[in-house]
């Protein structure tokens, strides 16, 4: 409601609406008063709104019972929608912390990534020398059946279980290792592919000793400390495994088995050309693998990662 004052119409209602639009003519400030605040507006335009949430000409009681009400549901609707989602939020949180925390989930990636540039390794010796142990055959198909179970299209399941699925892939990976290497300390294959499977082999071993599994009397258990660290305990940052010295004394050809073995052959031919041996590839770093062409994100971490893993030897 607006009224005019400067008209002697103290009383008289000249508006009843949502907003008002005053237009203020001639050279001298008007005394304007809203909600009992006043002061001088000088000419121009001023435009009072009214902000309230349901426009009413008169008081309605059954229409403000209804708003009420109306009101207290939404504030219960968002309330529960709330406790839902945080419930859920809290759920997943839990079954996400029991299972890894960020810094294993990281290096389990790493791990099975490793695991599958093995199983594709010793897939392509085994259709080079049919004649090899089928038991080798036989684990090889065992492991890619249990990656498939908790890696399915390249996505990690949640699961209580995920723990101990992982910790029988570590198993059957390392008497797959074990096998390949009595196999080259047989010298069962021709020069190049017992190269290519020590190179592999030496890889999945670095990935294997990080893994540290727990166990008891009674088998796989898992401990509910307040850790939430079960039977695949964690995967350690540090490696152990072929000694730096080997690593130092590399040819150009067995830099080039090792990035088979870490599934980055299609770098190979640009080590070959720079006659990048063991001791340049310890030494190489972000701007060096640039020169190398290696311009994907992705590969250059993965290839410094496992530089840091031959450098810790």
């Amino acid at each position: 409601m607006a009224a005019s004052r400067i008209l002697k119409l103290q009383h008289h209602r000249i508006a009843q609406c949502q907003s008002v639009q005053i237009n203020i003519l001639g050279e001298e400030e008007v005394p304007i008063q809203v909600d009992g605040e006043a002061w001088m507006q000088p000419p121009g335009t001023i435009r009072i709104i009214h902000k309230n949430r349901v426009q009413m000409l008169c008081r309605n009681k059954n229409l403000e019972i209804s708003l009420k009400s109306w009101q207290q549901k939404q504030r219960q609707s968002i309330s529960i929608h709330r406790d839902r989602t945080l419930s859920t939020s809290s759920e997943h949180q839990t079954i996400c912390d029991e299972v890894f925390s960020g810094k294993e989930l990281k290096q389990l990636l790493y791990f099975i990534e490793s695991v599958y540039a093995f199983l594709k390794c010793v897939k392509c010796i085994i259709i080079a020398q049919p004649l090899i142990n089928t038991n080798v055959y036989n684990k090889a198909k065992e492991i890619e059946e249990a990656l498939e179970q908790v890696h399915p299209g390249g996505n990690l399941i949640e699961s209580s279980l995920l723990r101990l699925q992982l910790s029988n892939i570590v198993k059957y990976t390392q008497d797959l290792c074990d096998n390949c290497t009595q196999l080259i300390k047989d010298k069962y294959f021709k020069d190049e592919l017992q190269i290519k499977l020590n190179a592999c082999t030496s890889n999945i071993e670095l990935e294997l000793k990080k893994a540290v599994i727990h166990s008891s009397a009674d088998g796989y258990k898992r401990n509910d400390n307040k850790n939430g660290k079960g039977i695949w305990n964690r995967f350690r940052s540090g490696s152990i495994g072929v000694p730096h010295r080997s690593v130092s004394n590399w040819s150009a050809q067995d830099v080039v088995s090792w990035l088979e073995a870490i599934n980055l052959s299609e770098y190979t031919e640009n080590f070959l050309k720079n006659d990048i041996r063991g001791k340049e590839l310890l030494t190489l770093n972000r701007r060096d693998l640039k020169d190398l062409d290696v311009t994907k994100l992705g590969h250059v971490k993965r290839l410094l990662q496992a530089i840091k893993n031959l450098e810790s030897f």
